[in-house]
């Protein structure tokens, strides 16, 4: 299981060093590129995701500027969204009901306390 777990982060890892080569206007609709600063907590986030052994589904751009890291299981989904600016948001919802959204710091703890809130919903 965990070299399992490794290769999927292997995989995370080329997605998301392929959304951090993206330049302003990579869609259609004139998005900004992934800043640096989001690119450096996405990857923060990542080596904490690991530690934790929740690998995401995927690594995309965000169409508002800065990098969305998703997890779907089932009618299960959250994410993170790190904005250009470093914010953080975090969401979690179950198929159609009302999302729950909440700010995540860049610290270590704060991203941990969110990591845990996610595993529970989706194993919930």
């Amino acid at each position: 299981m965990y070299w399992q777990i490794g290769q999927q982060f292997e995989e995370i890892n080329t997605e998301l060093e392929r959304v951090s080569r993206l330049q302003d206007g990579w869609d259609s609709y004139h998005a900004s590129a992934p800043s640096q600063g989001a690119i450096d907590i996405a990857r923060q986030l990542l080596r904490l995701l690991r530690a934790a052994m929740l690998p995401p589904n995927r690594v995309v751009p965000s169409a508002e500027g800065g990098i969305g890291i998703c997890f779907v299981d089932a009618d299960k989904y959250a994410d993170f969204e790190i904005f250009n600016d470093r914010e953080i948001l975090a969401t979690a919802y179950r198929g159609r009901s009302e999302p729950h959204v909440w700010e995540v710091s860049a610290s270590a703890g704060s991203i941990e306390d969110a990591i845990r809130r996610i595993r529970e919903h989706l194993n919930s």
